[in-house]
């Protein structure tokens, strides 16, 4: 199910928040890959052609969900980019971060069992 919640796409979007692209080419690669290896594992072993393929409901479920969490993640995004800029003050910073929690909070309670 974890894997299944796991979108590779988001996941490269927040990996470019790294100021360092060569940090993050080699972090995101070895995720990816670690990704693309344990889900290969997992369907082969269940004998599978996709993650879920044995729980169609929980699959429907859980792909719902993804036209919520999609929107916010984008704006969770802006809100780690506008927190980082390095000119605000500490009112606007303090100012950013309450919504940037509340983020959190909403992408964690659509996730449900992880964020």
């Amino acid at each position: 199910m974890a894997l299944f919640k796991s979108d590779m796409t988001i996941a490269w979007e927040y990996a470019q928040l790294c100021s360092s692209p060569q940090t993050r080419d080699r972090i995101f690669s070895e995720i990816k890959n670690e990704y693309e290896h344990t889900r290969q594992q997992i369907l082969m072993i269940a004998q599978i052609d996709e993650l879920l393929d044995e729980t169609p409901v929980l699959k429907k479920s859980l792909s719902r969900r993804d036209s919520y969490l999609d929107p916010l993640n984008h704006i969770q995004l802006g809100l780690i980019r506008h927190y980082r800029k390095n000119n605000l003050s500490e009112e606007e910073q303090s100012m950013w971060l309450r919504p940037l929690l509340r983020s959190i909070n909403a992408i964690s309670a659509g996730l449900r069992n992880t964020g």
